[in-house]
């Protein structure tokens, strides 16, 4: 036995998820190293992306739902989110793992598990789809194992320097498959969404037919001012970033390249939330869709992608400039009711107010708004000062 079974709050007492210590953990990854046949393990990290690329245990997936799917979940959310990787969803599917070992920051006992946050949401999700018996929630976190087993702990970067890793996840993949790069998401016919090794990569973006970059940091820099046209956005990816003053600037910016019969690539460090972000309000202002439909363009394409919750206001506000979404019913009794994403739902995120909408985050059953979005740019196409 790898642990002590305990009652999930999560799904009620039915569903009985067992404990993993940090080294039965760093036991089953060596038997697996080892190719043994009943020790196909899956791993996954239900931090943030930029914690969990920063350091994560050896072999681990990221498994972070974004605030808008999370939002838009009623307690559980569909495989894809949890495992964008098809080949990793049939096999989880088909019952090839083992084992299935489920990790946050620190949490060190499941009765302590908010039912709203993402671990607690993601084990739920995955309580659909995988044996009681082969699900495990590591006890005490990354943060535990870290200080147990440094040596048993990767980075993203450090792993794409030795690519010729050759530890075994399971009998028939190696590590190096699991950090296998891929190109920029294309969003459009015209624009592309990546990171940081995207924009360092001049024959990629020259095949692609890339003319031009956005570049959404304060730190990174432009490495080809020769062969493309840079914009740079100086902000970082806080919550008081205020990236929306951008936005109608970097619209005409690439729709200008497109006129001239180029592509744009969108980036910031990691593509998750700034440049997705930009790629989001382009996607809203073009198509003239909703914020949730313009997330779900970009998430098929990069599953990684995750705005923050100052960024989603911002979006959010953008969207009622762009009169996307039907007035709150507060404001317009007889207007009909907006979608049941907008409502306030059991994740205790968004909610209709008599200013618009107030976003919440739910602890239990306390929802704590948030203050206000800061107000966006009266004109459509106005640069910032």
């Amino acid at each position: 036995m790898d642990g002590a079974t305990a009652s999930s709050p999560h799904s009620g007492p039915s569903m009985d998820i067992q404990q993993i210590c940090s080294q039965n953990l760093v036991r089953h990854i060596q038997q697996a190293s080892q190719g043994s046949p009943r020790c196909n393990i899956l791993i996954l990290d239900c931090r943030p992306f930029l914690v969990y690329n920063n350091l994560h245990v050896l072999g681990a997936r990221n498994s972070m739902i974004p605030p808008i799917v999370k939002r838009r979940s009623r307690g559980t959310v569909a495989l894809p989110t949890l495992l964008p990787s098809e080949e990793h969803r049939n096999r989880l599917i088909s019952g090839h793992y083992h084992l299935v070992v489920v990790y946050d920051e620190d949490s060190e006992e499941l009765e302590s598990i908010s039912q709203q946050s993402n671990l607690g949401i993601v084990l739920r999700s995955l309580r659909c789809h995988v044996d009681g018996k082969a699900l495990r929630f590591l006890q005490g976190g990354f943060t535990h194992f870290r200080q147990m087993y440094p040596e048993m702990c990767a980075s993203k970067s450090s792993l794409c320097k030795e690519f010729e890793t050759t530890v075994r996840i399971s009998k028939d993949e190696t590590y190096a498959k699991h950090v296998e790069e891929t190109g920029p998401a294309e969003v459009m016919s015209y624009l592309y969404l990546g990171d940081s090794r995207h924009a360092a990569q001049k024959s990629v973006l020259k095949n692609l037919g890339v003319t031009a970059i956005v570049n959404v940091s304060k730190t990174l820099v432009n490495h080809f001012p020769e062969d493309f046209v840079y914009k740079t956005i100086p902000v970082d990816d806080k919550t008081d970033t205020e990236l929306a003053p951008w936005f109608n600037e970097t619209i005409s910016f690439i729709d200008e390249q497109r006129e001239r019969g180029g592509k744009v690539l969108v980036h910031c460090q990691a593509g998750v939330s700034r440049s997705a972000t930009i790629c989001m309000a382009y996607i809203m202002y073009k198509r003239k869709c909703p914020m949730d439909e313009a997330f779900d363009r970009i998430h098929k394409q990069r599953g990684v992608v995750s705005p923050n919750l100052s960024f989603m206001r911002q979006l959010q506000t953008f969207e009622q400039k762009l009169d996307l979404v039907e007035p709150s019913p507060a404001r317009s009794p007889v207007r009909p009711l907006p979608s049941p994403c907008r409502i306030a739902s059991n994740t205790g995120f968004w909610s209709p107010s008599e200013e618009g909408y107030r976003c919440g985050l739910s602890v239990g059953s306390l929802v704590s708004p948030l203050s206000p979005t800061s107000p966006f740019l009266s004109s459509p196409l106005l640069s910032p000062i």
